[in-house]
């Protein structure tokens, strides 16, 4: 001990923090700091005076959070109020000294404070990042009243939560746990699971509104609406841009609108997506031929379809049997068409037959059948004759079957059909007055 009365009441009252639970004696520590403070100002200070002070204070220091835990920052903030006010009533100006404000180097309490805090401010900011994305997406394209005050909403809720935060990190990086004991928790909880919360159940329901909305495009396209499925289809990839299955009903609806470039993009986008969907290069190896007259790469992409329709079966993907045919005979279809396009005539004979026997009541192929016999009977086949009658029975089937399915048949298939039709009436009328002319004359006779 101190031989000075000053320092050794100081050491003593020091030794025995934190001790009980009276916060009396924490207040008689610092008062003999403010005693041993008086004595070094009116006296001389020797070396070991020094030593012994700031060991004395060394062990305050260190019982700083077992001492606010006992004592608590508002108690300790009230004691320097009365303190600074006895000192006003006296004439004197009174500074607060650091061992009046054990409570900002109190470092315990500080850690789990601030952690708290960064996990509560970092929910937040991942559920309101996550709010905030749904809603843009939900809103993609949305010019009505609805969207126009949701944005708002979003907006106002955004920035009011950036500037919370930025107060919030500002206090933490200050390292004053004073100010950040005096924060209370439970609003900040409060916002924390209510954001959560939100994105949790956006994130539950994501799915469904994918789900609805790509069953209202393909709604909206069976009632033969042009405009709104696009919109449907557009709304479902922005909620889930990675759906193939909805940029390939997206490319199909802006066919439909003549938009092929916009189709083409997006039967890609399908296939980036999911590289295994036989339908997306069904669909794109069919523009090709279409609109551009390129069977060479439509025929790498129906046979590379092929290929991925046999890994699908074989997973068991399909939801029946109805839908691998569907499929099968549409890629048959196409080929179909490339080989006619590429002169092979015999081998789109083959497909078209294989399309007809899978799907009998299909217009589209008995219309490409008619046009692959009449140009077979044209250059005269030489594996076998072809029967004029197959040739009329398979335009009329294209003519007759149209007007009973859903899906679209080129235009010009069907204005050859019916005109091949007219031509082979006219020519059996023609016939038929030829023939009957002789035996009118020999009547006369």
């Amino acid at each position: 001990m101190s031989d000075n009365p000053a320092i050794t009441a100081y050491q003593q009252a020091v030794s025995g923090l934190p001790s009980g639970r009276d916060p009396l004696k924490v207040l008689a520590a610092l008062v003999a700091r403010d005693s041993v403070a008086s004595e070094l100002e009116t006296n001389t200070p020797t070396a070991e005076m020094i030593a012994d002070i700031a060991k004395a204070d060394r062990d305050l220091k260190d019982n700083a959070t077992s001492i606010i835990q006992l004592v608590g920052s508002e108690k300790l903030a009230d004691w320097r109020d009365a303190r600074r006010c006895n000192a006003l009533a006296i004439g004197l100006v009174q500074s607060d000294d650091w061992w009046w404000s054990l409570d900002a180097r109190s470092t315990g309490d500080s850690w789990k404070v601030r952690a708290l805090n960064y996990i509560l401010w970092g929910s937040i900011v991942v559920s309101l990042s996550f709010i905030v994305e749904s809603v843009r997406r939900f809103l993609s394209g949305e010019v009505g009243v609805l969207g126009t005050v949701l944005q708002a909403l979003v907006t106002l809720l955004v920035g009011s939560t950036v500037v919370e935060i930025a107060k919030q990190l500002t206090i933490l990086r200050s390292g004053d746990a004073q100010k950040l004991q005096k924060q209370t928790f439970k609003r900040r909880t409060a916002f924390s699971v209510v954001f959560v919360v939100i994105a949790f159940v956006m994130w539950f329901l994501l799915p469904e509104a994918v789900k609805y909305y790509s069953n209202r495009g393909v709604t909206e396209r069976r009632n033969g609406e042009l405009s709104n499925p696009i919109s449907s289809y557009q709304r479902t990839i922005s909620l889930e841009p990675s759906d193939a299955i909805a940029h390939y009903n997206l490319a199909r609806a802006f066919e439909v609108v003549s938009e092929y470039g916009r189709a083409e993009e997006e039967y890609k986008s399908a296939i980036r997506w999911d590289d295994r969907l036989a339908l997306a290069y069904d669909g794109l190896a069919h523009l090709l031929i279409a609109q551009k007259k390129d069977y060479v790469n439509a025929l790498r992409l129906l046979n590379t379809g092929f290929a991925k329709l046999d890994a699908q079966k074989k997973a068991n993907e399909f939801q029946s049997d109805d839908v691998y045919i569907r499929i099968k005979a549409s890629l048959l279809g196409n080929r179909a068409w490339v080989y006619f396009g590429l002169g092979y005539l015999a081998q789109a004979e083959d497909d078209l037959r294989e399309v007809i026997s899978l799907r009998d009541k299909a217009a589209g192929p008995q219309c490409l059948l008619g046009q692959v016999l009449d140009e077979k009977a044209k250059l005269g086949s030489k594996s076998a004759k072809v029967d004029t009658k197959e040739i009329r029975q398979a335009y009329q089937n294209c003519i007759a079957l149209s007007h009973e399915q859903e899906e679209k048949i080129e235009a010009d298939w069907l204005a050859h059909a019916q005109e091949r039709i007219d031509q082979e009436d006219e020519a059996d009328s023609g016939s038929t007055d030829n023939n009957k002319a002789p035996t009118k004359q020999r009547k006369k006779s």
